[in-house]
């Protein structure tokens, strides 16, 4: 295996390394260009989750001193913005466009139709 991936030419090493650059510089634009809270940064597929301890809401509380109290992070593919003092909680839940469910919840599942209102 070891003499295989030597034997691989250094053009193909190049092009390997210049996708990978390309696709970090594109995620750092993509995040960038956003209008979302700040947050940590995860791992490019499975986002925040391998960072997550058992006790979810002590680390959210941690977080929330160093990125403010509404903060946002990758939770695999879906970007979930936290809410984490009772302010901004009731803060979002007076306002119209909170009020639906997003098309991936579980009410979904069950052919259980929601409204979904877009930002």
């Amino acid at each position: 295996m070891l003499d295989y991936i030597l034997s691989v030419k250094y053009e193909v090493w190049i092009a390997v390394g210049v996708v990978v650059f390309i696709g970090i510089i594109g995620s750092l634009f993509k995040r960038s260009r956003r209008n979302v809270p700040p947050g940590p940064w995860g791992l490019p597929v499975v986002g925040y989750i391998p960072f997550l301890p058992k006790d979810v809401h002590l680390h959210f509380i941690n977080l929330a001193k160093k990125y403010g109290d509404v903060f946002s992070l990758r939770l695999g593919s879906e970007l979930v913005v936290v809410l984490n003092d009772t302010s901004s909680i009731r803060d979002a839940f007076s306002k119209q466009e909170f009020l639906g469910r997003p098309p991936n919840s579980a009410f979904s599942l069950f052919g259980v139709k929601s409204e979904y209102v877009t930002i």
